[in-house]
């Protein structure tokens, strides 16, 4: 290999790494905001029951 390639090698497995860790946050996200929206319409639910009363 030449050092040069192997400069381009470690580059790509580093955006590679940058990559997925921008995938697993943006999932972790995703996963946040879908928790989120859930307490939010449980909490939604209970003062409609409250209310109705």
């Amino acid at each position: 290999l030449f050092p040069e390639s192997e400069n381009v090698t470690k580059l790509q497995i580093r955006h590679q790494e940058k990559v997925n860790r921008l995938y697993q946050e943006n999932g972790e996200f995703a996963q946040e905001v879908f928790e989120l929206n859930k307490q939010r319409k449980r909490k939604e639910m209970e003062l409609q029951a409250t209310q109705s009363r």
